[in-house]
């Protein structure tokens, strides 16, 4: 799907909001088998990445934060992906 400039620009606010780029984030050793998410941004060729996956966790003064921006890209996608649904048998 695509994305307006608009829609980019209010999903991007969420990322401000929430001070993405200052959320801090723990990395363990001895982690076996646990999924999760990674957030990659890409904006104005400054690259920033936060992940609460595998070896990698959010710390829990800033999961709040994480959660928010979490849920803000999968509310975005649903949105616009729900009406490419169909039923198969």
């Amino acid at each position: 799907f695509k994305m307006s400039e608009a829609e980019v620009r209010e999903l991007y606010q969420v990322f401000i909001d929430h001070d993405f780029n200052d959320i801090e984030v723990l990395e363990e050793q001895e982690v076996y088998d646990r999924g999760g998410t990674t957030i990659d941004v890409n904006c104005d060729n400054v690259y920033y990445q936060k992940s609460n996956s595998g070896l990698s966790f959010v710390m829990d003064n800033d999961w709040g934060d994480y959660a928010a921006i979490e849920s803000a890209i999968c509310a975005a996608a649903h949105q616009r992906v729900e009406k490419y649904k169909m039923n198969s048998e």
